[in-house]
């Protein structure tokens, strides 16, 4: 009896011991995000939060604090963070367990350029891809972005800066540094644009390339992969994707004029 009893409590022990390893237990999703400068990341983590809701799961986000891409890329390897999202590429896919549907309805390919103040003028003659090429205006790109490819396919001059990707901010503001802009989303732009009021936001152009984010999780998390493929097909169903991305830019799209700016569509490499 005593020995019977012995085994019944290892067994219990064992299943606690696995149920606080598992980040989805029951109907309960833990998940360790990053968070990053500015508040555009909060789209992300809601959309999170109400697509498994939708579903039938309670997420809970821990929230670590706040790190460059390049690192947050590092703790996604060693599963450090649970999940985060980036530009959906064949090498990301590879590198970790993709979440394959779109999360942004293609806003992130929605390029808006950051140049320096007073540089509006150069710009103002681009109607087109080949007058923009014209302008020899090099871009600047952190390592491993998927513009990279995307400014090689079109012929556009670039320039990879190693390091923290915003230091590129005050090389554009000097103009010595041999980067004359930038390339960021429409739901990135203004929220960069806000810390870095030495810079200008371009006012008439938009490049527009196929792409979007994607989230990816770490391998130790692969278990909730077809749960938030799931919930998130289920958000663009239902609308709810689309009534965030309003909730959460509608201001940006008014304040950068989207729908009177010239759109240049740029060959996206695959």
């Amino acid at each position: 009896m005593k020995h019977s009893f012995i085994i019944k409590y290892i067994k219990i022990l064992m299943l606690l011991l696995v149920i606080q390893v598992i980040p989805c237990y029951g109907k309960t999703i833990i998940l360790k995000l990053a968070i990053l400068e500015g508040e555009y990341y909060l789209y992300y983590h809601e959309l999170l939060q109400k697509a498994l809701a939708d579903v039938g799961y309670q997420l809970v986000i821990e929230r670590l604090t706040e790190y460059p891409q390049r690192r947050i890329a590092v703790l996604l390897d060693t599963g450090q963070i649970s999940l985060h999202w980036f530009i959906r590429t064949a090498e990301r896919d590879k590198r970790y367990v993709p979440i394959r549907v779109g999360i942004t309805n293609n806003l992130i390919g929605r390029r808006v350029l950051v140049i320096p103040k007073g540089e509006q003028g150069t710009f103002n003659q681009v109607k087109n891809l080949n007058d923009l090429r014209k302008l020899n205006s090099v871009t600047g790109f952190g390592e491993n972005w998927f513009d990279i490819k995307v400014w090689q396919a079109n012929q556009l001059p670039y320039k990879v800066v190693e390091g923290n990707w915003q230091n590129m901010f005050l090389m554009i503001f000097s103009k010595k540094r041999g980067i004359d802009n930038l390339s960021l989303g429409v739901n990135q732009v203004l929220n960069y644009a806000d810390h870095y009021p030495f810079i200008d936001v371009e006012k008439k152009l938009l490049l527009i390339y196929e792409r979007d984010f994607w989230f990816y999780v770490t391998e130790s998390y692969s278990e909730i992969q077809p749960v938030l493929e799931e919930a998130l097909i289920n958000a663009k169903e239902t609308g709810l994707m689309d009534k965030l991305i309003r909730k959460h830019w509608a201001g940006d799209f008014e304040k950068l004029n989207y729908d009177q700016r010239i759109k240049i569509h740029l060959k996206t490499p695959n």
